[in-house]
């Protein structure tokens, strides 16, 4: 499982930078409802391995991941869907802490 994980996490990473927009914007709003998900409360024993795999992969790589797509987006709608990500990151800050 480890390896679909790794191999998830690769498509992933892939599917945000891809050349089409549509695919980005995809790959975005899905990003969002599954960080809208965790925010609801979903507890980590209803959580599958490979979601877990994900949210560990949010928890280290997320902020740092779209950052770098900000700066390098030209599409105004995966903008915004990488602010509204980022913000709902930044909004659940300290209730990690």
């Amino acid at each position: 499982m480890e390896n679909a994980s790794f191999r998830f996490q690769q498509r992933l990473v892939l599917s945000l930078s891809d050349e089409s927009y549509e695919v980005r914007i995809a790959t975005l709003k899905c990003l969002l409802l599954f960080l809208k998900a965790m925010e609801s409360g979903t507890e980590a024993g209803d959580l599958s391995e490979i979601k877990i795999s994900i949210a560990r992969w949010i928890n280290t790589n997320l902020q740092e991941t779209m950052l770098k797509r900000l700066a390098a987006e030209k599409n105004h709608k995966c903008t915004y869907y990488i602010l509204r990500i980022i913000f709902l990151e930044l909004a659940a800050i300290p209730e990690k802490g």
